[in-house]
């Protein structure tokens, strides 16, 4: 595979990251994430939670595809935005400056992939929507699903208690959920990545 984590653009955005606090994709998960890009190679795709624009660039960097990507934060889509620039992306990404739910309940576009890496307890408020606009055969990439391990513990701290039962719910329903192929790996902070077979 061509190393694009060896690009002095990425290294430059995960060094920011870490050195500004800006929570972005572990690299086990950017590497599982670029991996499956790449053998999809999807032409549509929705990222649910630009940050500053490093997974936006994995999964452009990925494929021939077009990204429209989801953010409230001004700071972080100017941010964005140039490491957008600097890897000669821009004409690829269309970044909107919004609440994700709300962008989801009237969305009427559909895309082959989704990749959902916004707040950790709204996956499954989400959940509906992206079902309904993500193409048969699409995938759906959920970064965060084990949130520190705490999902898989039986007691966590009571700040988190509300998050981690809310994705213990979405982690279930995706699992359950006939319509989809699910798998959920134990890589990063967890993923579950789901095709939509119906």
């Amino acid at each position: 595979m061509e190393d694009i984590f060896e690009n002095k653009d990425i290294r430059q955005i995960e060094k920011f990251a870490r050195d500004n606090h800006y929570p972005v994709l572990l690299r086990p998960s950017a590497i599982e994430l670029y991996n499956v890009i790449k053998q999809e190679n999807p032409s549509k795709i929705l990222e649910i939670g630009t940050a500053i624009g490093y997974s936006g660039s994995i999964i452009l960097l990925s494929c021939k595809g077009d990204l429209v990507t989801l953010e409230k934060d001004n700071n972080s889509i100017k941010i964005a935005q140039t490491n957008f620039e600097k890897l000669n992306l821009l004409n690829r990404v269309k970044i909107i400056n919004c609440d994700a739910y709300d962008f989801l309940i009237n969305c009427n576009e559909k895309f082959d992939f989704i990749f959902l890496d916004g707040p950790k307890g709204q996956y499954i408020k989400y959940y509906p929507y992206i079902k309904k606009i993500l193409n048969k055969n699409g995938i759906l990439f959920a970064d965060n699903v084990l949130f520190r391990g705490l999902v898989k513990q039986d007691n966590c701290p009571r700040k988190y208690r509300s998050l981690v039962n809310h994705l213990k719910e979405f982690n279930k329903t995706l699992q359950c959920d006939k319509d989809f192929e699910t798998e959920l790996k134990e890589i990063g902070d967890g993923l579950l990545i789901a095709r939509k077979i119906l």
